[in-house]
């Protein structure tokens, strides 16, 4: 009888069946690996670029914020009824809050004052110089803190 001739060109002896199986196997997994550091790698930079970016819009807001105080009048929070928010407070991005706290401190040793027992908006004295501090918060959670001086002139 005539020998069968198969219709594939090419067959495998019988230990090397599963050998194409692993192959595609080892290349899916190497794949995944490269596609999984690839995904994490953007992934980090997304992050690294949104903390940058409230990072930037925080410091122009307390840059800003320092420029408005610095153009308005001196307030004496030695006077009754003086409250620190009457520096007025600057526009902010949808998502921001900017707190604004101020304290009359001694000028050459920049020790703060104390409130006034009777008023507790009113400090004791207020010899010229002020400590401005500027928080900068972003959905609730602080992105900047930033201190400067306002002198009377």
């Amino acid at each position: 009888m005539a020998e069968k001739k198969s219709r594939f060109r090419f067959s495998c002896p019988c230990s090397e069946q599963g050998a194409a199986l692993i192959e595609v196997l080892v290349a899916l997994l190497i794949l995944g690996l490269v596609a999984s550091a690839f995904l994490g790698a953007i992934s980090t930079s997304y992050k690294a670029t949104t903390i940058d970016y409230e990072q930037t819009v925080a410091e122009s807001l307390t840059r800003t914020q320092f420029e408005s105080i610095k153009n308005s009048p001196y307030i004496d929070y030695s006077v009754a009824g003086r409250f620190p928010e009457e520096y007025v407070k600057v526009l902010r991005p949808t998502g921001y809050d900017l707190s604004l706290t101020v304290v009359p401190v001694v000028p050459d040793s920049h020790a703060q004052f104390t409130l006034v027992s009777v008023d507790p908006d009113t400090y004791d004295q207020d010899q010229g110089l002020q400590k401005i501090t500027v928080k900068i918060h972003y959905q609730g959670k602080q992105v900047m803190a930033t201190e400067n001086y306002k002198a009377r002139r």
